[in-house]
């Protein structure tokens, strides 16, 4: 279980702690989606009050497999700029990328396995995952870049790293152990030790003359998360 694509799911925690089913032999499922949305935003190279249309995609592939008491599953996805953006529409706020931003999609690849103690309820696993961020590149001048020709890192709405001049994304890494017990129908429980190397985290920094530029920060990062639920 990845807790992180779940974030915006308001009904994720009634399902997630529902005791997952081992009825035995072998099960396979998988699943294609994709989403376009167009949004009508400011063009901020036209003239004044002029809009546009701005297309927003992405789509996700999914595949699960159960023999006995083994799970594994793999999901690939990509989501586009305008995509990540499209709750709150335009960077800055209802207003288009540029025409020149260079706008390239985030891409992920994720692959986990589990498997199912019955005799004491728990459920261990492993997973890892690869994701190339979403990026586009800031022009001078205009509101939407934010930096003059950098590659600018875009990780959710209106979340942005700009990189140092010249700098272009790297492939985020991410390893998670998790455990889940179910105490049948009285509660249940998850624990995740995870890392993460991120090469795009960046910091304004200035330097001993006080001109400030983006400086790249150390990649690696440890952390753990845990779930409790008890019902009534």
């Amino acid at each position: 279980m990845d807790l992180s694509l779940y974030g915006g799911d308001p009904a994720f925690f009634e399902r997630f702690f529902t005791p997952e089913t081992y009825p035995g032999g072998f099960s396979a499922s998988v699943s294609l989606e994709g989403s376009l949305a167009s949004q009508r935003l400011q063009d901020a190279e036209g003239a004044a009050g002029e809009s546009r249309n701005e297309l927003a995609q992405a789509a996700a592939l999914e595949a699960k497999r159960k023999r006995g008491f083994w799970r594994a599953h793999a999901l690939a996805y990509l989501r586009t700029p305008a995509f990540i953006q499209v709750d709150v529409p335009g960077l800055p706020a209802y207003t288009a990328f540029s025409r020149g931003a260079e706008l390239r999609p985030e891409v992920s690849g994720t692959l986990g396995f589990d498997y199912f103690f019955q005799e004491v309820g728990v459920t261990p696993g492993l997973l890892a995952r690869v994701t190339l961020p979403a990026v586009f590149q800031g022009r001078p001048g205009l509101p939407t870049t934010g930096a003059d020709g950098r590659n600018v890192v875009l990780r959710a709405p209106n979340q942005i790293s700009l990189l140092p001049e010249g700098k272009d994304r790297g492939p985020v890494l991410t390893l998670k152990a998790t455990a889940r017990w179910d105490l049948g129908a009285v509660a249940g429980m998850l624990a995740e030790v995870f890392y993460v190397r991120d090469p795009n985290q960046t910091l304004y920094v200035d330097d001993a003359t006080g001109q400030g530029d983006f400086v790249l920060q150390p990649p690696d990062a440890v952390g753990v998360n845990l779930l409790i639920q008890a019902r009534f």
